[in-house]
């Protein structure tokens, strides 16, 4: 009797255990998105690999990066001088989205802000 209490208490925290590294394991990646496998204790990012929606097993130290790959715009309102001095108010709209195959090297020479630093600079 006095050895049942033991052997539930570590049952228990080996239950918990287990439900911690498979809560941290797993990645669910929505509809319109990919991901971008980071690799801690390897080569860091995964070059070879892209991943695509639904759900994923990974290692617990490693980490996914989700990004939109769906059709997005920016726009923009401009003040702009003519050819003969003249003010003329020009409003843009870029329409981007990443490339599928080319996400982790996107992620890897850009990061995850590259909008701001590549089409709002």
């Amino acid at each position: 009797m006095e050895k049942l209490p033991k052997a539930g208490l570590v049952a228990i925290i080996a239950v918990v255990l287990l439900i911690i590294v498979i809560l941290k394991s797993s990645v669910v990646i929505g509809a319109g998105q990919a991901g971008v496998l980071f690799k801690t204790l390897g080569n860091g990012v995964d070059l070879e690999n892209t991943y695509g929606e639904g759900f994923h097993i990974i290692a617990p130290w490693n980490d996914m990066i989700i990004y939109p790959t769906r059709q997005q715009s920016i726009s923009d309102k401009m003040q702009v001088l003519s050819v003969n001095g003249l003010e003329v108010k020009v409003d843009a709209t870029v329409w981007y989205m990443p490339e599928y195959d080319k996400l982790p090297f996107l992620h890897q020479e850009k990061g995850r802000q590259y909008e701001s630093e590549i089409l709002l600079a």
